[in-house]
């Protein structure tokens, strides 16, 4: 009876302990999920498409911070050095020479657009990927940000006009011959109309990481409030049992 009495508050001591450490478990990587989604967050974003000749329009854009508005501070949205990038087999990437104008600050609305032409002869397909080699105006870290390959379009076949028929000549029948039927003209054969390929648009950048994070957090700690309350519960059960026993 005195031995039992003796073990019930070890396996109440080591439950506690396992207890404590999952709590503290679900803290620990709810916090370094978080602060992995926030980190990851200041990335330059934007999108492209490629015509069938190889000429790749683009656009890109700054990131956009969570609750950010115009007017708000300027500097987490501003860097003043954006390159492009464009691989064909996603490991070897080539930089396409830098313009002045290929940065973020209010005056372009934190945006630029622009094209360049990639080498002859075409490929099938092309990654397009937007890097600041910089920081951003605020301390913010670089980073890079690539998209999904974008296959190029093949550009359908000019067909050969068709010369037109000549047409004979007409002739006015003599005195001694009877009236003929002249020859109707040849009508010209119009050549149809090519269209070129559609250009293939790159998926836009998502974005609402930090929400991600904060969800996950959130039910982590839920969790954990959840489990520490069963805990408590299971030993003031266990406590009033106890007191309830005949000395």
């Amino acid at each position: 009876m005195d031995s039992n009495h003796d073990t019930r508050p070890k396996r109440f001591g080591w439950r506690l302990v396992a207890r404590v450490g999952v709590v503290l478990g679900l803290l620990i990587g709810g916090g370094i999920l978080g602060a992995g989604a926030a980190f990851a967050a200041p990335l330059p974003e934007g999108s492209a498409k490629v015509d069938c000749t190889g000429r790749v329009s683009f656009t890109s854009v700054a990131w956009l911070p969570e609750g950010w508005q115009p007017g708000d501070d300027p500097k987490p949205r501003t860097n003043a050095h954006v390159e492009v990038l464009y691989s064909f087999d996603a490991r070897t990437y080539h930089i396409v020479p830098w313009k002045p104008t290929w940065q973020y600050n209010s005056a372009n609305n934190f945006q630029f657009k622009d094209t360049f032409q990639l080498p002859q002869p075409v490929p099938a397909s092309v990654i397009v990927a937007f890097k600041t080699p910089e920081r951003w105006a605020d301390g913010g870290r670089n980073g890079t940000h690539t998209q999904r390959a974008l296959k190029v379009p093949k550009c359908q076949q000019q067909t050969a006009p068709v010369a037109p028929a000549e047409t004979a000549p007409t002739t006015q029948p003599g005195p001694a011959e009877d009236a003929g039927v002249t020859a109707a003209p040849a009508v010209p054969v119009v050549p149809a109309e090519t269209e070129v390929a559609p250009a293939v648009a790159a998926p836009a950048a998502a974005s609402g990481g930090s929400n991600i994070a904060v969800v996950i957090v959130g039910s982590l700690i839920g969790v954990a409030l959840v489990i520490d309350a069963i805990g408590i519960t299971l030993f003031l059960r266990r406590r009033q049992a106890r007191a309830a026993l005949p000395a």
